[in-house]
């Protein structure tokens, strides 16, 4: 993401579609018999709720024939048709959905989760064929084209990653487990498989290449998007059903979820229950610059952890200055940092995208792509200023990643929520535009944001969501947060107007929940991206009980929202937008779940 001020990148990012978003719904013997019987309730009861759920979906759910406008066109009525025409009909993209679908073999099932399983499929074929497209571009000897293509592949391998995981967790449906949880994990995964193959699209624009080779790459990227995207859509079909029943059946009740008797809670409270130092942690590695640790680089003591572990590995890192890109890689899983004190423990780089032939994604100080991480009491900060553009100082595309006071520094794209599902309590994330931008579905509580000066004549922008596809259950929270300017901003003669956000993708999803929003932020609140005035029809902005001197809204642009209903802003607490009962009460991070 380039400045406002005229950059061919930002220029390059181009908005279409015209769906306006609707707010999701959205997130002693005695006693061994008892929870004998318990269990064996939950999987009776697990089996029947799938039962029910599949009737459900099958007969009044496809049989529909609502049809969201503006894509491609399809039967206006489904009299007479088949589940297949039906369940294409609630896509985007109709024609594709038909075309590509039809001749499998599971083409004429009335069972929902048959036809969830073929549009999987062929969305899985589209991104195979698309890397292997990638993997021949990355041998040119354009070192740019080869530099994308490179990353292009990394990115489709882990899109192709997700898919399975989602195929996955449908052969092996555990119907034990809460329902609309794992609907959420099937919507979180193909979610993040469509902006993981977006991301390949978007790593041409970061470098600016262009000719034959890319346009061709980039002409059939577009139908395996749309492929993504009805699978996608057939997913939220079956979350859409499942919300909509809870008020008549109990799908299992979210709270089982935190039973420490249940064999897939695995507390961890003993790990965080500390004063700060990290001093009470049993770590399993010690990294410290001055040779006292097992480890003198960060990089060295997780390139030494267990991979695709179930259990927490915890690696404490001492007070200093470590200057290194450090990644956690996707197989790394459960990692945890625990560093000495914000103002103790950094960790700094200056890859940026500034004339170095590297794309945004690869900037990243700190790069999380491993499930399960958490990070607590250091600092991360990329050093390459507002000269050079996008900068990353967090790169996070790992699922269930939560991070406790922490700062990220930077200026242009500090903090990259690239996919999945993210937390941060307590934090503080400094930058200048679109500091905090991404995919993911990402609650910030109790932290300080902080704008900063940049180049001359810049405008500040907080946000910047990618979210991409009206199913993606994707975007930015902050609930609670502290809006404000760095002491260089606000000592500055000449202050930049700084917006709330502004929209990278179509679909874009930002809320400001009961925060403190400083007179640094612009009255009209939001901006679009290059004037983009189709933007004001699909983006969803809200705000919802803030205060503060910038929290007026009497000059805020018309196509933001003004939240009444606390229902509505409850579908962006950390339980609702993020299932957090089910995974992040396991930390023993302080955090709030509603409002």
């Amino acid at each position: 993401m380039i400045d406002l001020k005229g950059s061919c990148c930002q220029s390059g990012r181009e908005m279409t579609g015209t769906l306006r978003y609707d707010a999701p719904d959205y997130h002693d013997q005695y006693s061994q018999n008892r929870a004998k019987r318990r269990r064996l309730c939950l999987v009776v009861g697990g089996v029947v709720v799938l039962v029910v759920l599949i009737c459900a979906i099958a007969i009044p759910v496809f049989m529909k024939n609502k049809k969201d406008k503006n894509e491609d066109s399809g039967p206006s009525s489904n009299s007479g048709s088949t589940a297949l025409e039906a369940a294409c009909n609630k896509t985007r993209f109709f024609d594709l959905c038909m075309e590509s679908l039809k001749d499998y073999p599971g083409a004429n099932s009335t069972n929902p989760r048959e036809l969830v399983k073929i549009a999987l499929d062929a969305a899985r074929r589209g991104v195979s064929e698309e890397l292997a497209r990638a993997e021949v571009l990355q041998k040119s000897n354009d070192v740019n084209l080869s530099a994308v293509a490179a990353d292009c592949v990394d990115n489709l391998v882990d899109s192709l990653d997700s898919i399975n995981q989602t195929l996955d967790r449908l052969d092996k449906w555990d119907s034990a487990k809460n329902v609309r949880s794992q609907l959420n994990d099937l919507q979180t995964w193909m979610s993040s498989a469509l902006t993981l193959q977006q991301t390949c699209h978007d790593d041409f624009v970061d470098l600016n290449v262009t000719g034959p080779a890319a346009d061709l790459f980039l002409s059939n990227q577009t139908r395996v998007e749309h492929l993504l995207s009805n699978a996608l859509a057939f997913i939220s079909i079956l979350r859409t059903i499942a919300d909509s029943n809870t008020g008549r059946r109990r799908l299992l009740t979210e709270s089982l979820m935190d039973d420490p008797n249940e064999e897939w809670v695995k507390p961890l409270r003993r790990l965080l229950a500390t004063n700060g130092t990290g001093a009470n942690v049993t770590a399993n590695v010690v990294v410290a610059l001055d040779g006292s640790g097992q480890y003198t680089k960060i990089q060295d003591a997780v390139d030494k952890a267990p991979q695709k572990s179930n259990t927490r590995y915890v690696i404490l890192i001492k007070a200093g200055t470590y200057k290194e890109n450090v990644i956690v890689g996707k197989d790394s899983w459960n990692i945890m940092f625990i560093g000495e004190g914000q103002d103790k423990t950094f960790i700094t780089a200056s890859l940026s995208t500034g004339g170095n032939g590297i794309t945004t994604s690869k900037t990243g100080t700190l790069s999380v792509l491993g499930k399960g991480f958490i990070g607590r009491d250091f600092m991360v900060e990329n050093t390459a200023g507002a000269k050079n553009y996008q900068a990353v100082a967090l790169h996070v595309g790992g699922d269930l990643v939560a991070f406790w006071r922490c700062t990220f520094k930077g200026y242009q794209d500090t903090l990259y929520t690239h996919t999945n599902r993210q937390f941060y309590k307590d934090c503080t994330v400094r930058g200048t535009v679109d500091f905090i931008f991404g995919n993911a579905a990402c609650v910030l509580q109790d932290c300080n944001i902080l704008a900063d000066i940049g180049l001359p004549g810049q405008q500040n922008t907080i946000t910047a969501s990618g979210r991409m596809d009206p199913n993606q259950n994707t975007g930015i929270s902050i609930q609670r947060c502290n809006i404000d300017g760095t002491p260089s901003f606000k000592n500055a003669a000449t202050k930049p107007k700084t917006y709330l956000g502004r929209p990278w993708k179509t679909y874009a999803l930002t809320v400001f929940i009961q925060s403190t929003l400083g007179n640094l932020v612009d009255p009209e609140g939001w901006l679009l991206w290059n004037g983009d005035t189709s933007q004001s029809k699909t983006v969803y902005y809200a705000e919802y009980k803030n205060i503060g001197p910038g929290s007026g809204v009497t000059q805020r642009v018309t196509w933001s929202y003004q939240i009444s209903n606390p229902t509505d802003a409850q579908k962006f607490t950390p339980n609702s937008f993020l299932s957090a009962s089910t995974w992040l009460n396991d930390t023993n991070i302080q955090y709030t779940g509603s409002l």
